[in-house]
């Protein structure tokens, strides 16, 4: 016999709020990615790092971005970490669009249909809110979702490249029998990959 699903015993606004919360702590991974990759980028023995834990994302994309064309580092990783940034600041503004719009019932879910919604948001320029072309369901909730997903993979293998090519930290010692996994992070920071049911991600075949 079948488990019954537990998403059926919740009502639509309830359906909503769980795809609208998976948004939001898929974001907090993508900040907490990027404030690595400002700590990893910060000239050794600076003291201005803290104040990353207060700044929005888009303005930590901005200073990664910065950083990162200061570190002369190697062009491919250069290249592709700005590509794995600009991911984030475009994921960042998606999902500001789904946290601050506010969702109205239009139709409920009936017969396996699901709900309907109304958004009505806020555009910049413009007084009064601005309301949505037509009712949707929550799909367009879990793509925004998806791709804070993999802006914080791609933003993850950035952090990971950076321990690899950085002169600080190549000074570290390497383990016996140590190869670069240098290819795998550029292919994270490219998105050459997809994410997996598990929460983690498969690499696209070479």
């Amino acid at each position: 016999m079948e488990s019954p699903d537990p998403a059926s015993a919740l009502s639509d606004d309830d359906l909503l709020s769980l795809s609208i919360g998976r948004v939001v702590r898929a974001h907090a991974r993508v900040e907490y990615g990027l404030r690595n990759v400002h700590g990893a980028l910060a000239s050794p023995g600076a003291d201005d790092d803290a104040a990353a834990n207060f700044v929005g994302a888009d303005r930590l994309v901005n200073e990664c971005v910065a950083r990162l064309q200061r570190a002369g580092v190697r062009r491919d990783v250069e290249e592709s970490g700005e590509c794995s940034l600009e991911a984030a600041r475009e994921a960042n503004a998606m999902r500001n669009g789904i946290v601050h719009d506010l969702w109205l019932l239009e139709t409920s879910s009936e017969d396996g249909v699901p709900a309907r919604w109304n958004t009505f948001r806020a555009v910049r320029g413009r007084s009064g809110d601005v309301t949505s072309p037509g009712p949707s369901d929550i799909r367009p909730v879990e793509d925004v979702r998806a791709a804070l997903e993999r802006a914080a993979n791609r933003v993850s293998g950035l952090f990971m490249a950076l321990h690899e090519v950085l002169p600080r930290y190549e000074e570290s010692p390497r383990r016996p029998g140590w190869t670069s996994e240098l290819p795998r992070y550029l292919a994270l920071m490219d998105g050459r990959f997809r994410l997996a049911q598990n929460g983690g991600w498969v690499l696209h075949p070479v």
